[in-house]
């Protein structure tokens, strides 16, 4: 039963956010600020691992 519940509650989750990006009016800007946050998130881990040492 949880796992039929999980298994939904992600579809849902997975359409939401296939709405979201796919819109045709704003989703365009809406990837484009995603792969900017991504990009973002790339250098700032990159950064925090070059001053770890690792």
């Amino acid at each position: 039963m949880r796992l039929r519940i999980f298994r939904l509650l992600t579809a849902v989750g997975l359409g939401a956010a296939a709405a979201y990006l796919l819109d045709p009016e704003s989703g365009e800007k809406r990837r484009k600020e995603l792969r900017k946050g991504i990009q973002r998130a790339k250098k700032m881990g990159r950064k925090a691992r070059i001053e770890a040492g690792l």
